[in-house]
């Protein structure tokens, strides 16, 4: 409980159970916890930008298909010129 307390992250589901884990096996310190509580866990980024809001971007002929194009590339040159991965505008 200080470990959550000190480093004022509270545990996903997922680390909860990781923490419930450890604790039942006798492997539960102070410094698996804070561990576990830093970890970042991989998940998906799903992310919904509205037609009304993109469709100022692009002609009123473009298809679908051809905006996500657009934006694919877009995003591939922002990629490449950053050269790496992003997280929050932080190349890491």
């Amino acid at each position: 409980m200080d470990a959550i307390g000190n480093s004022g992250i509270f545990p996903s589901k997922a680390q909860a159970e990781q923490l419930k884990e450890s604790s039942e096996t006798g492997e539960l310190t102070e410094g698996n916890v804070y561990a576990v509580l830093i970890r970042k866990e991989k998940e998906n980024v799903n992310v919904t930008i509205s037609a009304k809001r993109i469709r100022n971007y692009f002609p009123t002929e473009y298809s679908k298909e051809q905006i996500e194009d657009v934006i694919y590339t877009l995003l591939e040159e922002w990629k490449q010129k950053e050269g790496g991965t992003t997280d929050a505008g932080i190349t890491v």
